[in-house]
């Protein structure tokens, strides 16, 4: 997944020189937090043939190749939080937005103990027991659809797509978010916002997940 890094970086690096190119007083700053959950498709196999499970001596596998396969989904959180840069005045409804954060991905659960199928005894899996430690980098939109409480309160959409391009594990993914964002005008720079997004990760194959981004932003103008 190496072409992965090297797109979503040159990707940012892009919307970065256009985000250094825009004058010092249309933009703004952010600091915010992530935290969801995510699926993971666990594989795991049976070194005995699960049909013989419930007799007293159980049909063992000699060979690996015979190991009967098995899947599981897993619900597992993850935290996070970086930084939010802002392309736009505070008052335009179409703002860009520049999300760079850190994320981890809590560890997967061993899966012998939450199968019903597989006698714990005979499972045999490879699965990743501590956390995962991630760099992800986004870049899309936030956009207003309507302003209350004397435009102080906004309603709106966010869309962003980037990837988890800083991996130790080289398992680097495509990501794409979307969901209903609201910010709030507590001063006349200062907004606080949070964004409820679905979430999909790509990497050989689709992973849903969906959390929630909040935090504050200044504005410069």
């Amino acid at each position: 997944m190496r072409n992965v890094a090297t797109a979503t970086a040159a990707f940012l690096a892009g919307f970065g020189a256009l985000m250094a190119a825009a004058p010092a007083h249309a933009g703004g700053i952010g600091v915010m937090g992530a935290v969801g959950a995510r699926q993971d498709k666990l594989i795991y196999y049976s070194s005995a043939d699960t049909d013989t499970l419930d007799q007293k001596d159980p049909v063992i596998y000699d060979d690996i190749r015979d190991y009967e396969r098995f899947s599981q989904i897993q619900n597992r959180p993850f935290y996070g939080g970086g930084l939010e840069l802002i392309l736009g005045d505070r008052d335009d409804m179409f703002q860009g937005s520049f999300r760079f954060y850190y994320n981890q991905d809590a560890p997967q659960l061993d899966p012998s103990t939450r199968t019903s199928v597989v006698d714990p005894d005979y499972v045999v899996a490879a699965y990743r027991d501590t956390p995962r430690h991630i760099g992800v980098g986004l870049i899309g939109l936030n956009i207003g659809i309507v302003e209350l409480a004397s435009d102080r309160l906004r309603i709106g959409v966010a869309a962003h797509l980037g990837g988890g391009f800083i991996t130790l594990d080289h398992t680097e993914y495509f990501v794409g978010s979307v969901g209903p964002e609201v910010s709030y005008k507590v001063a006349r720079q200062v907004q606080l916002f949070a964004n409820l997004a679905y979430q999909g990760r790509v990497r050989q194959t689709l992973t849903n997940s969906g959390g929630l981004f909040f935090g504050a932003r200044y504005y410069f103008d």
